[in-house]
């Protein structure tokens, strides 16, 4: 779409990849999406506007956020059937964000506790509604009991 060469870096200690690229063209593209460049805490970068105006393009954005910043996990040993998932950001304006989104959408969500939200006893219905891409996530998610 921009024709920019895409360098990818690999680091497979850390099962992670990086995708580099350089362009102007494509930063202004994204500042112009309502995304800001830098460091998203500084920044206290926000969930667009445009992302608000469709539910569809918020569960993508809120399955990206808990993909990245999230986690999922068994409450043992006092509740070994009951899983949790959480999203922490150190960004608090981010963070209001994830959890006004996830309320528009119908989820009970824990108030903000030391820059964590918590979503209880809703797991089948988050992965249904909204997914993961992580695989990490989906892995935890498969060897769950549905309960």
């Amino acid at each position: 779409m921009f024709k920019i060469e895409v360098k990818e870096q690999d680091y497979s200690n850390h099962n992670e990849r990086f995708l580099v690229m350089y362009s102007k063209k494509l930063i202004n593209f994204l500042e112009r999406m309502g995304l800001k460049s830098g460091h998203k805490i500084k920044n206290q970068i926000t969930i667009p506007n445009w992302i608000w105006n469709n539910d569809e393009f918020l569960k993508a954005c809120i399955r990206g956020l808990i993909d990245t910043d999230g986690c999922i996990y068994r409450l043992t040993p006092n509740y070994p059937n009951l899983f949790q998932l959480c999203f922490t950001n150190n960004n608090k304006t981010l963070l209001k964000d994830a959890r006004k989104a996830l309320l528009r959408l119908g989820f009970k969500v824990s108030k903000i506790s030391r820059n964590q939200i918590y979503i209880t006893r809703q797991k089948e219905r988050f992965y249904k509604e909204i997914g993961f891409s992580n695989t990490k996530h989906k892995k935890r998610y498969a060897h769950s009991p549905v309960v």
